[in-house]
């Protein structure tokens, strides 16, 4: 066959070794390929119809039977590597949306934490500045000597004025 013909006849045998092969798979599927085959039959208007399909005995060619058995066994791999992916995906979306809740909520508490300190020094600022206006002098010593408490509790060694240095032992309150 040369032509038009030879290529109608290499579709109508591609496509029947794909209706083969969906036959193989399973029966559920025998429904499908016989309204395709008559599609095909059709479509070569061959004047055929197709009145049922029934596979008794389903099995390859003992020809391609190794080529067939490998598919199967990749089909086989395929399912058990999506498989797989799925339970992986399963467990590992719901840590990451774990992990992404608890660094929100983390956030959020710093931010809250931020925040009320920043509010806090406002108001304290303003508290010192009212108290400033009524008394400069007397507020002026006060943060000094508050400021010069503060330093030498957090250090053991203090410099004198005559450039001595003089050991600060801090008592500790348990």
């Amino acid at each position: 066959m040369h032509g038009p013909a030879d290529e109608r006849g290499t579709v109508v045998v591609s496509s029947l070794w794909v209706l083969y092969n969906l036959l193989i798979i399973g029966g559920a599927l025998a429904v499908a390929a016989e309204e395709r085959l008559q599609a095909l039959l059709k479509a070569f208007k061959t004047g055929l119809t197709v009145t049922g399909l029934t596979l008794q005995d389903a099995r390859p060619p003992e020809e391609v039977k190794p080529a067939f058995d490998e598919v199967n066994g990749a089909q086989q791999v395929k399912e058990r590597l999506i498989n797989e992916a799925q339970a992986y995906a399963a467990k590992v979306v719901p840590e990451a949306r774990g992990q992404a809740s608890r660094a929100r909520t983390t956030a959020e508490g710093y931010k809250q934490a931020v925040v009320s300190k920043a509010e806090g020094d406002a108001q304290r600022f303003s508290l010192l500045q009212a108290q400033y206006k009524d008394a400069p002098e007397v507020t002026r010593k006060r943060l000094w000597l508050e400021t010069v408490q503060q330093v030498l509790s957090e250090n053991r060694k203090v410099i004198g004025g005559d450039g001595r240095q003089l050991i600060y032992w801090r008592t500790r309150t348990w």
